[in-house]
């Protein structure tokens, strides 16, 4: 289902439906509400709901019986031995799916495909240690952490196959990466500035470092004048801004208003009520099987190298 298609309403009931499935909440082989369930729930026309749970159906997750009804679609891993852990810092909303939840989306389609069993964790950004990691390794064939992860190198070893979606550090290349391309962010960033005769750009950041990187590709490409500013600062006045999350491009749009700007990761075309600014975005769910190939990749093939697999940034406008 294409989220910036369908009604709000629709797609919160999406939303609510994949985060129970991915909770466990509604478990494997369980059978979900039904759909005059979810039209009173959400206060949706039959159609829609049929719609939103045809595309989950369409999608895995969800298995529809005649006569019976439809239930969480119920896979087991090879041998009952095969299992992925994914880290979340626990972004599933109803009205907010974001690029995490994306993403998890993403993980949960490929983790069906390949047979493999899913185990979800919700971990706060800072909380994530040594501890944690190695009691995933005992539970788990391979980890994915969706979210900029503060890794520590000297403080971090990562026991198992790993891969990192927006994750910048990657525990001494022992993590894979998959991400926006930072570098071709840059490129279109610039080329976008260029187009609308822009000669002086404030790029506003965030201080992590995945967000940092990004604006200092921009800086080193752009051949005008830019000005660094990192959040949560007072916008500086300028002519342009880049925003290196679309997350602060919804603080600050009420200031920038009026200025061109410019979005880098597309959150504000997926979270209903983000300012529809123009933005560089990729396939976050398709970043979701991809960091899933590239951990089963590593996992049955010991040894194998970490990698960086970025991803072409596309323009996405209003």
């Amino acid at each position: 289902m294409n989220s910036g298609d369908a009604p709000d309403k629709a797609r919160r009931m999406v939303a609510w439906l994949e985060e129970k499935i991915a909770s466990g909440e509604l478990p494997g082989g369980g059978k979900i509400p039904t759909l005059r369930a979810l039209m009173e729930r959400f206060g949706i026309s039959c159609g829609s709901a049929k719609r939103g749970v045809d595309h989950l159906v369409a999608a895995g997750l969800l298995d529809a019986r005649q006569g019976q009804g439809t239930f969480v679609r119920q896979e087991r891993a090879l041998n009952g031995k095969r299992r992925l852990a994914a880290l979340s810092p626990g972004v599933f909303t109803d009205t907010a799916p974001g690029i995490y939840a994306t993403v998890f989306l993403g993980v949960q389609k490929a983790a069906v495909a390949w047979g493999y069993d899913l185990l979800l964790r919700n971990v706060q950004l800072e909380d994530l240690n040594a501890g944690l990691l190695e009691e995933l390794a005992r539970q788990a064939d391979g980890v994915v952490l969706l979210g900029e992860y503060t890794l520590f190198e000297k403080d971090l070893a990562l026991p198992t196959p790993g891969v990192g979606v927006c994750v910048h550090n990657s525990l001494g290349g022992a993590l894979s990466i998959v991400d926006i391309d930072p570098f071709d962010c840059a490129a279109k960033a610039a080329a976008y500035f260029h187009k609308l005769e822009v000669d002086e750009v404030v790029v506003v950041s965030s201080p992590r470092a995945a967000y940092l990187n990004r604006a200092r590709q921009f800086m080193l490409e752009w051949d005008g004048r830019a000005e660094l500013a990192l959040a949560p600062a007072p916008l500086p006045p300028g002519k342009a801004y880049l925003f290196t999350t679309c997350s602060l491009m919804q603080d600050y749009h009420q200031e920038a208003i009026g200025k061109p700007m410019l979005g880098i990761d597309g959150k504000n075309f997926l979270v209903p009520g983000f300012h529809r600014a123009p933005a560089l975005a990729v396939d976050w769910e398709m970043a979701g099987r991809l960091a899933v190939e590239e951990c089963l990749r590593r996992i049955t093939h010991p040894g194998a190298a970490p990698r960086r697999i970025y991803l072409p940034a596309k323009l996405l406008e209003p």
